[in-house]
């Protein structure tokens, strides 16, 4: 019997752990599967983010509200998948090993396997990238508005009035625009 140096998969639903190399054949498939789904789903998210924009900049809340609620259940479905991606990644560590980046397995990989799955990685990374500069633009249009709502109402409430105006003498004017509410009131 002789004794391998490849990382072995850990048992799961009956099968025997397994080497790299045989790997290369079913497992890469469901590896390939997995990362496909993610690239899809970061799509999703992607694409959602581009539709909260549309609708804060429409003042759209029926529809904000809608891609939120959509967001979550994407934010749900990726959490899960990368807990999958963990799980299968986890099997290729010896006992002890730090925790294998996509890429670091497919450079273990054989040869045309570890490609398709370094191209995969590498997809997933822009297509992560994309989403975070989509989410960027979004966090700042609405930090924007929340200011220009908060400024609104302060001058909407009074709190916002200009600062009082000073003659040559330093004698404080009066606002005209105050001094017709005194009258007014």
């Amino acid at each position: 019997m002789s004794v391998s140096s490849e990382p072995r998969l850990p048992s799961h639903e009956g099968r025997s752990a397994r080497s790299v190399s045989e790997l290369a054949t079913g497992d890469a498939r469901v590896l390939l599967e997995l990362l496909d789904r993610l690239q899809r789903e970061i799509e999703v998210m992607d694409q959602l983010e581009c539709q909260k924009q549309v609708a804060v900049i429409g003042h759209d809340l029926a529809v904000l509200a809608e891609v939120s609620a959509q967001q979550e259940e994407s934010a749900a479905t990726l959490r899960e998948l990368e807990t999958e991606r963990q799980e299968l990644v986890a099997g290729f560590c010896e006992p002890g090993e730090p925790e294998l980046t996509v890429q670091q397995l497919a450079a273990r990989l054989p040869a045309p396997v570890g490609e398709a799955v370094q191209r995969a990685a590498s997809e997933i990374v822009v297509g992560i990238q994309r989403l975070r500069q989509h989410a960027y633009s979004n966090a700042a249009l609405l930090v924007w508005a929340a200011e220009l709502a908060r400024t609104t109402a302060q001058w909407m409430l009074g709190q916002g009035q200009p600062a009082p105006a000073y003659n040559r003498l330093g004698d404080r004017e009066q606002d005209p625009r105050l001094s017709a509410r005194a009258w007014n009131a």
